[in-house]
């Protein structure tokens, strides 16, 4: 079995093992399901490292994302 695959088994063992709702989910299913929304993640990610490095010292990171 290829890392990926493993990679993602070991994710689905553990959703299904803490998740408190009804699922026959596959690990293949949460793969393309992450794979849905990783773009928007991503972005997101991309502007919260950017507002945490504008050096606004003594300020929150809220107080950043407001100014």
């Amino acid at each position: 079995m290829a890392r990926h695959c493993l990679y993602w088994k070991r994710i689905c063992d553990y959703f299904h093992s803490n998740k408190d709702f009804e699922s026959n989910r596959s690990h293949n299913s949460l793969f393309h399901r992450w794979s849905t929304f990783q773009g928007s993640v991503t972005k997101f990610n991309r502007y919260v490292t950017r507002i945490k490095g504008i050096g606004q010292n003594g300020l929150t990171t809220k107080e950043k994302v407001t100014y």
